[in-house]
């Protein structure tokens, strides 16, 4: 037989789930929809706006720490630009890392690289769109570069990366999603409707949610050349506006894992970086990371304000700098795990 894939999510009849009978069909149907849940539940794993200076006339790169799925599944990637001058080749790339290395010496592996021709009018939004690449699931850090125009600047405006895998395929994955295969279930010989297809339907679905972790956050800066903001003061913590973000369906503590990137001109590199919870009366749960140019990393618990689909928290990100020093930001990141 087969694993089928639907296209949609196909939902059983009301009369269908009135005290039925342990026949195959609706059963049949919802574990094809644990298949159409592997190929369609696509939360971005990167989604971040450039905070950079405008009219570009020199070549950038962002770096962005990730944490892909366990799968090595294949991921999209959308970049979008603005060009002051008409039809300028722009080579974008996007390459990974397994091991991020403080100081620019990290080794990088190609993922894609492809010239881009911008928006035949001068000023008009470019994008591009790179389907159905590999991220390793151990990628720790992205790397996207883009070149500068040949006559003109550049504004960067976004940088997306999603999840794009084909259908589902026989075998255990190492997230612990297990397919469907209907061979059994439409066997001529009626094979018993048993436990672990009830249990797949659940188990299977959950290790998704866990496994493809959500962008719920991000902040990032060029690195190295020119990081936009920067903290030059001991004295005090300089914070940037704070964002709201949506975290639909969450009720009361979620979990959200942050990866931050930041560095010093000279100095102590400790405790510099801080992102928070505001807006719940007074401080709320905050994380400290070290500038030290490496990854860092930490949990964040806060508190979901709201409900259903408006459940939201308000995050407030804050550098300072030990004395005569400069702290550079280059990449916050922050994802959730949906009923964390």
């Amino acid at each position: 037989m087969a694993f089928t894939t639907p296209a949609t999510v196909n939902i059983a009849n009301e009369y269908e789930l009135l005290l039925p009978h342990m026949k195959r069909y609706t059963l049949d149907r919802a574990l094809q929809n644990v298949n159409h849940n592997w190929k369609h539940y696509r939360p971005p794993l990167v989604s971040l706006a450039p905070t950079a200076d405008d009219a570009l006339p020199r070549a950038s790169e962002y770096h962005i720490p990730v944490l892909p799925s366990a799968d090595g599944l294949l991921y999209s990637f959308e970049v979008r630009f603005v060009c002051s001058a008409a039809s300028q080749n722009v080579t974008v790339s996007v390459d990974y890392t397994t091991a991020y290395v403080a100081g620019g010496a990290s080794v990088w592996t190609a993922i894609c690289s492809d010239v881009v021709v911008s928006n035949g009018v001068a000023g008009r939004l470019t994008t591009h769109q790179k389907a159905n690449q590999t991220i390793p699931a151990t990628a720790v850090a992205l790397r996207v570069s883009l070149t500068a125009p040949a006559a003109g600047t550049r504004d960067d405006h976004h940088i997306l990366a999603w999840p794009t895998p084909g259908d589902a395929v026989s075998g255990i994955q190492p997230s612990g999603f297990v397919p469907y295969d209907d061979t059994l279930m439409a066997s001529a010989d009626r094979a018993a409707v048993h436990t672990d297809w009830l249990n797949r339907c659940k188990a299977s679905t959950a290790a998704l949610l866990v496994d493809r972790r959500q962008c719920a956050y991000s902040f990032g800066q060029e690195y190295r050349s020119a990081p936009r903001w920067t903290s030059h003061d001991a004295s005090f913590w300089r914070p940037a506006p704070p964002v709201r973000i949506w975290l639909p369906g969450q009720t009361g503590t979620v979990t959200l894992a942050v990866r931050v990137i930041a560095d010093v001109d000279a100095g102590g590199t400790a405790d510099l970086v801080r992102l928070r919870q505001v807006g719940i009366g007074g401080d709320g749960q905050s994380v400290l990371f070290d500038a030290s140019g490496a990854i860092e990393s930490a949990a964040l618990q806060v508190k979901i304000l709201g409900s259903g689909l408006l459940a939201y928290v308000d995050l407030e990100l804050a550098i300072r700098t030990t004395a005569t020093q400069t702290t550079r930001i280059f990449a916050v990141m922050a994802w959730f795990t949906p009923g964390s």
